[in-house]
């Protein structure tokens, strides 16, 4: 065989008898002839690799056989000088595949210049007798160019949308023992994300690359001596978080806590949850399951939420992708429902059935429907008494009352209203000075709490020795008395009208 290769010249057969003691064949090695002046390989002996050709695999090198020679040194080297040699070997035919003579494979690393390839013929087969050097004037280099085939890429595609880890695949290529993978955020790949050898034409990574950014892959083939050959051609795509979609059919309002969930995402390490609440404020949260419920729920309006998947990437960084599409849930506190206002000479009661999203309650009793200077009480039962002496009260008439539901951070629902109707009150007003023995005019107003005249009330007098007397105050709520008391003391007037809450006023007898 040539140079070892594979595909060797066989002869016919030759039938060998058995039992003889003769070689059944002899190998004659032909006459090589008698050297020739100068004693090299001329130029145009010089077969494979050709001047100036270009080969993606290693070559095999071949020539014209010299006469007179039994043997050949075959050097190769990467540039003309020969100062560096890449492959020196000694065969005995004029044929040489490289690494046939040797125990391990030998490969020619892919160079941007060219190889230069000599033979130097040797007189005598075990190499001595040879003459030629390189560089002597007399002995041929020949130039030729070695690079390879690099892999072609298959996916991710020219900027292509890749969602979480992509997985790069490639075509084989010839004499790849194995092929490294890089992966880089700038063109120049100086600064490596992904640097990885693979002896397949496929790779999964288990890095985050960063996202929404342009990112760029190569793939190299590596040779039997893990020599790196030529790189293919840069792919670049674009890595694209997921983004999570809302599960399930949120209901859209409600005064309960609502249930927040969307789908988990592969490769997520914990989600972010934003909630725009109804006075405008935000609140963030991290959860680790893609469910979300609140603890608690404050306040009443329109709440909006959207939440994302957050990765891990190299090192202890993390990196989130978007949002969905904000969902809005309608919170609302209702109104108490079975109220009722009870009233009594003594007392004013409000009660109502109990609101589920209400941790106390708030209860207002007021003269005005504004409820300016109300009465305010805050409770956790589900009732509330006033007083009718109170100072509200004590004005009389039409008194209003509310009562609001409130949640877990004091914000009041829907009020349920109502009204007591209570009597007015009279306003004495009196002017007179008395003294024992003396008769005195007593000068008499009647108003009620709000300043209007009460007229035809009746006014009744007595003590400190008077008979008892009883008037009726005029259209203008005016009254006049002359009164002449018979010893000290104190004279009682006492003023009463249908629809009116009655009044006492006391004078001091002198």
């Amino acid at each position: 065989r040539p140079g070892g290769s594979d595909n060797g010249f066989v002869s016919t057969w030759t039938y060998v008898r058995s039992g003889g003691s003769d070689a059944a064949f002899r190998f004659v090695e032909p006459d090589p002839g008698t050297p020739t002046a100068p004693f090299v390989v001329p130029d145009a002996s010089y077969r494979s690799p050709a001047r100036g050709s270009a080969h993606g695999r290693l070559p095999l090198f071949t020539w014209a056989p010299v006469p007179g020679a039994r043997g050949y040194y075959v050097v190769v080297s990467n540039d003309p000088d020969f100062t560096t040699v890449t492959d020196y070997a000694y065969v005995r035919i004029n044929a040489y595949a490289p690494g046939s003579d040797k125990l391990t494979a030998i490969t020619y690393p892919d160079e941007t210049t060219s190889y230069y390839w000599t033979v130097l013929p040797a007189a005598n087969a075990n190499g001595t007798g040879s003459t030629a050097q390189v560089g002597d004037g007399h002995t041929t280099t020949v130039a030729f160019e070695k690079e390879s085939r690099p892999p072609e890429l298959l996916t991710p595609a020219p900027g292509s949308l890749v969602d979480l880890v992509p997985t790069f695949r490639w075509t084989p290529a010839e004499g790849a023992r194995r092929y490294r993978l890089q992966v880089a955020q700038d063109p120049t790949f100086a600064t490596l994300l992904d640097d990885v050898a693979t002896a397949s034409t496929a790779y999964t990574s288990s890095t985050a690359y960063p996202a929404d950014t342009a990112l760029h892959w190569r793939v190299q083939m590596l040779d039997e001596n893990d020599v790196g050959m030529s790189w293919s051609a840069t792919g670049t795509f674009r890595r694209r978080l997921p983004v999570p979609a809302v599960l399930g059919q949120v209901t859209p309002a409600g005064s309960g806590i609502p249930i927040l969930s969307f789908t988990p995402l592969i490769g997520a390490v914990s989600y972010d949850v934003h909630v725009e609440q109804s006075d405008g404020r935000p609140k963030d949260f991290t959860i680790s399951s893609p469910v979300f419920t609140p603890t608690a729920f404050f306040g009443s309006g329109v709440f909006t939420w959207r939440a994302r998947a957050t990765f891990a990437t190299a090192g202890r960084r993390k990196v989130s992708g978007g949002y969905f599409v904000p969902q809005s849930f309608v919170r609302t506190i209702p109104a108490p429902t079975r109220v009722v206002g009870t009233r009594t000479s003594k007392r004013m009661e409000v009660a109502w059935s109990p609101v589920p999203a209400a941790k106390q309650y708030l209860v207002e009793l007021a003269a005005t429907n504004d409820f300016s200077g109300a009465i305010t009480k805050r409770t956790a039962t589900t009732a509330v008494v006033f007083d009718t002496a109170s100072a509200v009260a004590r004005t009389g008439g039409k008194l209003y009352w509310r009562v609001q539901a409130l949640d877990e951070g004091n914000a009041a629902g829907t009020a349920a209203t109502g009204t007591f109707s209570l009597p007015k009150g009279i306003k004495v007003s009196v002017t007179a000075r008395l003294r024992r023995g003396v008769t005195s005019k007593v000068s008499v107003r009647l108003t009620d709490t709000r300043g209007g005249k009460v007229s035809k009330a009746t006014v009744r007098v007595k003590g400190a020795g008077l008979r008892s007397l009883k008037r009726t105050s005029s259209t203008r709520g005016r009254l006049t008395l002359r009164l002449r008391p018979r010893r000290r003391g104190t004279v009682t007037l006492s003023v009463s009208k249908l629809g009116y809450r009655g009044a006492t006023v006391k004078i001091r007898v002198g």
